[in-house]
């Protein structure tokens, strides 16, 4: 019995100091441990898959994309033809009256104005404001009459940031001075106001992504809305109005704006993706994710950013096949537009089919964290391009609505009779067939009793139908 007690105690002493030295190497393992290196900062190659522009480059191959582009927006720009130092001397460098004051008014003011109602009638408040802006609409009003505005990089002239509610703030304000005017009885300043509200969006909204070309063709709605407006009351409107009204279907075609707008978005969207792998502040969930794997705050957390970058043009290059087809009906665009993100989308979240077989636990190389970090970017903004084509082509139905409404009213008052349709407009009014820029095709008006003379068409079923196709909420 004593025997088999201390064979029992013998291996109970055995097993403890088994467990004690194996302790012993894990703390000693854990603190002898090389401390972890930071993730391998790879390379950047600029070239037309990675970087899509190839200069100017900074020294860690990213790309300036914003002196690239201000570059191109400065071609043919002379002190002559170029309105943004009269804008600049207009803000006097502070801006405070942009900020448009709040008062219940306004909105009322608007939508008067707009059905050719009488307008102002209680606008202390505007009335005030407006007189102490003055000045500046006098040199904004001269601004408006060049053809070009030139934002240089900061610091010279005034910030790009101004650009945004210049577009908003400048319009509105001649579009209130006209109401006010118009209340007074004067309606030719009021439409001379107007006038320069739609001069001012076309010159503010250059070129850029698809928010800019849905901004241009608000701001340019807007102004016809008030445009239309002065012409109710008058019945009829000058024939210098009449011009500048024509004048806002001189612009490129549709497609060439999409072509323009996706570009500058691509542009945007890699501009964020280089500064990400530079390690700025980048809000944008895919990158910071990455970020988060590597001990630096530079790189794409130590995958390589020039498989990111080519993924993510590869996929991009399939958004403007999607949208760019010119034949193809806008209908049919939206639905590849839509199909592409749900693939995407999924490629992103479960990933290849291939990866499915794998055996689990299944851990994501390298090279397809990059894919799902470049699936994940191009599905994002697959989503925010699909609200802002809705939004554009709302605005242009808006535009040639608008466009077709004043030029039957110069019809009205000339013949004493409102026009069936577009066609009627030619050679009356328009040298050429008023066409719809979205089907080609004409409008025809309708006037209910007592009604305001209204135009209507294809266009405004072609835009439901879009809008019911393009999804702006992520897949779940």
């Amino acid at each position: 019995m004593t025997d088999d007690g201390g064979g029992k105690g013998a291996r109970r002493l055995r097993r403890r100091g088994g467990l004690s030295l194996l302790l012993v190497v894990l703390v000693a393992a854990t603190l002898l441990k090389p401390k972890s290196k930071p993730a391998k900062y790879m390379k950047l190659v600029p070239g037309r898959e990675t970087t899509f522009l190839t200069e100017p480059a900074r020294e860690d191959g990213t790309i300036d994309y914003a002196k690239a582009l201000f570059a191109e927006a400065a071609v043919g720009v002379t002190a002559e033809n170029n309105a943004a130092p009269l804008l600049a001397r207009a803000l006097g460098r502070e801006p405070e009256w942009l900020t448009v004051p709040t008062v219940p008014t306004m909105p009322t003011m608007i939508v008067e104005f707009e059905r050719g109602e009488t307008a102002g009638r209680d606008a202390t408040a505007v009335r005030a404001w407006l007189a102490s802006i003055e000045p500046a609409l006098e040199l904004a009003a001269e601004a408006a009459k060049r053809d070009r505005c030139f934002v240089p990089p900061a610091g010279a002239l005034f910030d790009r940031t101004l650009l945004a509610p210049l577009r908003e703030s400048l319009p509105l304000a001649f579009a209130l001075r006209a109401c006010i005017r118009s209340a007074d009885g004067a309606r030719d300043a009021a439409l001379a106001d107007l006038q320069v509200a739609l001069r001012f969006s076309r010159l503010l909204a250059r070129p850029g992504s698809l928010v800019d070309a849905a901004g241009r063709e608000s701001s340019a709605r807007a102004a016809l809305r008030g445009i239309l407006g002065c012409a109710r009351q008058r019945g009829a409107i000058a024939a210098g109005a009449l011009a500048d009204v024509a004048a806002t279907l001189d612009r490129p075609p549709l497609d060439e704006t999409l072509r323009q707008g996706l570009f500058g978005w691509r542009i945007e969207a890699l501009d964020r993706m280089c500064a990400a792998y530079r390690g700025d502040a980048v809000e944008t969930a895919p990158f910071a994710r990455a970020r988060e794997r590597a001990n630096d705050a530079k790189g794409f957390g130590g995958l390589d950013p020039n498989r990111v970058l080519r993924r993510f043009n590869a996929q991009w290059d399939r958004v403007e096949a999607a949208l760019l087809d010119a034949a193809e009906p806008w209908e049919e665009r939206a639905e590849r537009l839509a199909a592409l993100r749900v693939e995407i989308e999924r490629t992103a979240r479960e990933g290849e089919p291939s990866r499915k077989e794998r055996p689990l636990p299944w851990i994501a190389s390298r090279d397809e964290q990059a894919d799902q970090i470049a699936d994940e970017a191009t599905a994002r903004w697959i989503g925010l391009i699909g609200e802002a084509l809705v939004a554009w082509l709302e605005a242009v139905v808006a535009v040639d609505r608008a466009v077709a409404i004043i030029a039957a009213l110069d019809f009205s008052a000339e013949t004493g009779r409102d026009p069936a349709s577009t066609d009627e407009l030619a050679p009356a009014v328009f040298a050429a067939p008023f066409r719809d820029r979205l089907l080609g095709g004409p409008l025809q008006f309708r006037r209910a009793a007592d009604g305001p003379l209204e135009a209507f068409g294809p266009p405004d079923e072609l835009v439901e139908r879009v809008s019911r196709v393009v999804d702006p909420k992520p897949a779940k």
